[in-house]
């Protein structure tokens, strides 16, 4: 994922005057982190006013001692539920489960994904992923998994920033969880809060005949990463046939200490743009689709929890690192990035019908040579020691071989010319 986002931010299309013969790459920056470990809260709201009002209340605080807030605000506009009438159970460090009952709106179901926030000094919320479809979908994954990535940048220097991946999936038939999760995911072990809820859809906690719906959300911190996952339930046919439709969210968040602005991006932005940004908070946000690793011979798609979990990780190092870089200037519709250039150099290439070329001749020399080899005798073509051995060879005894030093022959064979005749025996 972040060789994606790089593409993203290095299209050609969006950068003026792109000079063809440079690579170029964002220019990233060293940060220290200021707060990785978070306490969650699920409220239900539509703005930031909302949220920020709930923050002062118990609700539905989850805390896990840590020093920032990560939320989620849920809004099912297809189930009438309210915070006030839901429970909210600690199972153990760090993990968390909320049971509330609504009676089911009919008509067009909206599979909407929490907005989730980051909330300490600020609050810096994630965008909205809302999807529609009619009727009760089959099991399987009804959209493919998502990823969204929000930075708020403040003044000071300061960043808030996460990446947000959801995982939306259906259950036609609610005792089919445990079939249905093992077909669409490769690993569900990396997906730990699946086993609970599994236990859930056997244990008739889905299963109430005085509401239609019945919503069962598990959140479990451990540390910046945040695991994440609601089903709610919807009667077909009561009591015989009840339906899940669920989201599974990792969020990976942190949040940066104060870092200085980069002169040159100040430069590029003109004293007067720079200054009128630079005293207000910067918001990006970001959205990318994941594609399926393979299916299931019954068309479900699969897909690689762990290759997604570890890109959402390092996009969002990838978006801190990128600091004080990126900057949307929203009233201008401008995004400006400053960017690290490298000049790739020219080299000589060897024209394609000389290299066929070359490659003939040289096809035609090691021919030659084989052929040689094979068809000339060693006589011709070997060493002298070869030639020596093999004449001893043909013997199957020691033997004395006739040497003339005048011209060099042996049995009779001229290694040598001139020189005068006077054989001699020599012991070879």
């Amino acid at each position: 994922m972040e060789d994606t986002l790089k593409a993203m931010l290095v299209d050609s299309q969006y950068i003026v005057d792109m000079d063809p013969g440079k690579r170029y790459t964002p220019k990233t920056y060293d940060y220290k982190v200021a707060c990785s470990k978070f306490n969650t809260v699920i409220a239900k709201h539509n703005d930031s006013a909302a949220i920020l009002d709930n923050l002062s209340t118990a609700g539905l605080n989850q805390p896990n001692g840590g020093c920032s807030i990560v939320g989620f605000d849920v809004s099912w506009d297809n189930i009438a539920w309210a915070p006030v009438n839901a429970t909210n159970q600690k199972i153990s460090t760090g993990l968390y489960k909320m049971v509330v009952a609504g009676p089911f709106v009919d008509g067009q179901i909206m599979d909407s994904s929490p907005l989730v926030y980051i909330f300490d000094s600020g609050l810096c919320l994630s965008g909205i992923d809302s999807r529609s479809y009619q009727g009760i979908p089959r099991s399987g994954m009804t959209f493919p998994p998502s990823t969204l990535l929000f930075r708020c940048r403040y003044p000071s220097g300061a960043m808030q920033l996460a990446a947000s991946t959801t995982f939306p999936f259906s259950v036609r038939h609610v005792e089919d969880f445990a079939t249905v999760i093992s077909a669409i995911f490769d690993r569900t072990a990396d997906l730990p809060l699946l086993n609970i809820m599994d236990t859930h859809t056997r244990n008739g906690t889905f299963a109430s005949l005085t509401s239609n719906s019945t919503i069962v959300t598990l959140t479990d911190t451990n540390g910046a990463q945040i695991h994440y996952l609601s089903c709610n339930s919807r009667w077909v046919t009561v009591p015989t046939d009840l339906s899940l439709l669920c989201r599974y969210i990792v969020v990976d968040a942190l949040r940066t200490t104060a870092q200085p602005g980069d002169p040159a991006i100040a430069a590029a932005l003109g004293s007067r743009n720079a200054s009128s940004i630079s005293s207000v908070r910067d918001d990006i946000t970001l959205a990318i689709s994941h594609f399926a690793s393979s299916s299931t011979s019954t068309g479900m798609a699969v897909y690689s929890v762990s290759s997604i979990l570890n890109a959402t990780s390092a996009a969002s190092s990838y978006l801190a690192s990128l600091g004080p870089n990126v900057v949307m200037d929203a009233k201008a519709q401008k995004l400006t990035i400053l960017y690290d250039t490298v000049e790739i150099q020219s080299v000589i290439e060897i024209p394609t019908v000389l290299f066929w070329v070359m490659v003939a001749v040289m096809t035609v020399c090691v021919g030659l040579m084989v052929y040689s080899i094979i068809k000339i005798d060693t006589i011709h073509s070997g060493t002298l020691y070869m030639i020596l051995y093999e004449k001893l060879a043909e013997k199957n005894e020691p033997a004395l071989m006739n040497c003339n030093f005048e011209p060099l022959a042996f049995d009779g064979t001229q290694i040598i010319t001139g020189g005068s005749n006077g054989l001699k025996k020599s012991e070879a």
